[in-house]
């Protein structure tokens, strides 16, 4: 794939820990009506560059920044690999409408922790929600096979969002492949 446009971009706010290892149970991290972010004590700060591709997709990738924070932790913490996969850089629609032009898909490795596959989406302002999986040393779980999964559970034929995509079934700790083709 050829790029054909880079800009550098900055993304920075505040995270919220989930340990549940059932993903549909995930509720969306909440923020007061005049709050610029969400409540948590856990910032992160973190640049790099979005790469428009030929296809009119939008490839960023954040390695660079200050990182996050970790619980009861002074130092930062970083990405060797952070890419976002997003339909544009800012939001489209309205809220209420077809939700899918801001559905967001990344996949990374960080050093302490492993690699990871998360799901997302960009909301009104530009303020992206996107929730992160770390996965074991084995998980078969692809970027594509996330993609998949999230088009079928989050928009199904209509292609509106039904359930926010963090709650999908590819999102569950204890996901696996073998056990969903046998259910289908």
């Amino acid at each position: 794939t050829t790029t054909t446009t880079t800009t550098t971009v900055e993304w920075e706010g505040t995270w919220v820990g989930v340990d549940n290892e059932d993903a549909t149970k995930v509720e969306a991290p909440k923020r007061g009506a005049f709050d610029e972010l969400v409540s948590s004590d856990m910032h992160f700060q973190v640049s790099g560059t979005a790469h428009e591709q030929e296809d009119g997709s939008i490839l960023v990738s954040v390695t660079q920044g200050s990182g996050w924070d970790l619980k009861d932790d002074t130092k930062k913490h970083s990405d060797i690999k952070h890419d976002l996969y997003l339909k544009s850089l800012k939001w489209t629609g309205a809220v209420g409408g077809d939700q899918t032009p801001n559905l967001i898909f990344s996949e990374g490795e960080n050093g302490e922790f492993g690699k990871f596959i998360g799901v997302g989406w960009m909301r009104p302002g530009n303020r992206m929600t996107v929730a992160r999986r770390y996965l074991a040393d084995k998980d078969e779980r692809t970027l594509d096979t996330v993609k998949k999964i999230v088009w079928e559970e989050v928009c199904g034929d209509n292609d509106k969002t039904r359930i926010p995509p963090w709650q999908c079934t590819v999102m569950n700790t204890e996901w696996n492949s073998k056990k969903r083709s046998r259910e289908e």
